[in-house]
């Protein structure tokens, strides 16, 4: 953690490093398990501690505008958000493909086989026609 840095995801690495004879800082931002980069830990080098501080300090400051934003947001716009991944993800992408071609399997049969009104097969199409829509 940087002197100035209050974030709990930024930390700072050991104090220097030689690097091809000059001395490097490095600090590490950690993301959230489970969050948009799974947990991921990224390294940044820089050649001055005031480079390093000045860089935790941006991302201490835009990480709180983020918070700050994403709190802001209602209940109902995050659920928003949250329905369109699912919407938009692709398993669900592939059920409704599924689904879509099973409806026209199911009618192109039935309009085929053109079963009786009276038929247990009718019902059967009509039940199937039901439960695609």
């Amino acid at each position: 953690r940087s002197k100035g840095g209050s974030s709990k995801n930024l930390h700072s690495m050991s104090g220097a490093e030689e690097a091809f004879g000059a001395v490097a800082y490095m600090f590490k931002i950690s993301t959230e398990e489970g969050g948009y980069n799974s947990g991921r830990s990224y390294f940044l080098r820089v050649y001055t501690s005031e480079m390093r501080d000045d860089w935790l300090n941006e991302l201490n400051k835009r990480s709180l505008q983020q918070k700050i934003f994403h709190d802001k947001k209602t209940q109902f716009e995050r659920m928003q958000g949250r329905l369109r991944r699912f919407y938009s993800s692709p398993p669900f992408q592939a059920l409704v493909a599924l689904m879509i071609v099973g409806n026209f399997i199911t009618s192109a049969t039935e309009s085929q086989w053109n079963p009786d009104p009276e038929s247990r097969a009718f019902g059967a199409f009509q039940e199937i026609d039901l439960a695609f829509t």
